[in-house]
């Protein structure tokens, strides 16, 4: 009983799929297209649809290459954004860098002392206090720069 029941089902089916007429276009006021598969009124156009393999013709090798490329693709987008990755990690570690640096020179500035700078002969040239205050605007600015 029960599969003479999904026999009628199938059949009923089958009946609607071969008494479809097709697609239809129809251009609305507003210009927007709208498909249907019963003619809304007299402007509706029938689409003509290519039946069976003629659209999706693609063999297994087709489908294999478009694969290939896609993944080759993929894995030169993953290269590049790993290099790119890589470069971005190298500038924030040098600015990392550079800010500790930075900031453990003006500490010791800070806290008083003699510095000194050598000159090209390699003898010391003690620095005075305008010089000490100037250098440590100078630094301040560079932490700024390098420590976001």
């Amino acid at each position: 009983m029960r599969s003479l029941v999904y026999a009628c089902c199938l059949w009923m089916i089958s009946l609607q799929v071969i008494a479809d007429d097709g697609y239809y276009e129809t251009i609305d006021k507003q210009g927007r297209r709208i498909y249907t598969d019963k003619p809304v009124d007299e402007t509706s156009r029938k689409l003509e649809m290519k039946q069976g393999s003629e659209n999706t013709a693609t063999t297994e090798q087709e489908r294999k290459q478009k694969r290939d490329k896609l993944l080759r693709a993929y894995e030169e987008e993953r290269r590049i954004n790993n290099e790119q990755d890589a470069k971005d990690k190298k500038k924030r570690e040098e600015l990392e860098y550079r800010c500790a640096r930075e900031r453990d020179s003006l500490t010791r500035m800070k806290r008083g002392g003699s510095f000194y700078d050598l000159d090209k002969d390699g003898n010391r040239v003690f620095l005075g206090d305008a010089e000490v205050k100037d250098r440590i605007a100078e630094m301040e600015s560079t932490i700024e720069k390098y420590c976001k």
